[in-house]
């Protein structure tokens, strides 16, 4: 009885875990050093890349939103953005400029 119990204890937990579970398809890291390019933002995140929040050392997290719009540096609110690259763009430039910059960043 006690075995029985303990099974249907363990199979009950990993029925829970696998429901909790992210499908995602990895980013596949090659050579060293990595990089990738994120100036195709305004349309999605670059094939394996996702975003999550509240995540902790044993999850994920929950998927969050992305807005694809550009958004300018001087935005208050919380989240995951597509803005222009400091690389490109002088500091203090125009929203204008901003979104008119094609070297994007999240």
């Amino acid at each position: 009885m006690i075995k029985r119990f303990l099974f249907l204890g363990l199979a009950s937990g990993l029925t829970l875990a696998a429901g909790t579970a992210q499908a995602q398809t990895p980013v596949a890291l090659g050579t060293s050093p990595y990089a990738e390019n994120f100036n195709g933002i305004g349309t999605a995140l670059p094939a394996g890349f996702g975003v999550y929040a509240a995540a902790t050392t044993t999850t994920l997290g929950a998927a969050a939103t992305f807005a694809v719009a550009a958004t300018p540096w001087n935005g208050t609110t919380g989240g995951f953005k597509n803005l222009a690259s400091a690389n490109s763009v002088a500091a203090g430039s125009a929203t204008t400029v901003q979104n008119a910059a094609t070297d994007r960043a999240l």
